[in-house]
């Protein structure tokens, strides 16, 4: 979790940097895009953060994607 909030500052503090000092106005076009992107990226990181740090997510994940998880009886799957 503590992996998550990191990069999730990472990610965040510029745009809120910029957004609360109020110079978000004498930003040029490449900047403002950089930040936004950067805001979106974090977005993309999580899933991949939880798959590299947690074995229960990635079984879950496997479940759903290979459809076991519509299959009788898959509510008793122990995913821990």
């Amino acid at each position: 979790l503590g992996i998550v909030v990191i990069v999730f500052l990472i990610c965040l503090c510029p745009y809120f940097c910029i957004s609360l000092s109020g110079q978000d106005t004498f930003l040029n076009a490449s900047t403002a895009a950089f930040v936004i992107c950067l805001f979106y990226f974090n977005s993309c990181l999580n899933p991949v953060i939880y798959a590299f740090c947690y074995p229960w997510f990635r079984k879950s994940i496997k479940l759903i994607v290979t459809l076991q998880i519509l299959q009788p009886g898959s509510c008793q799957t122990n995913i821990l």
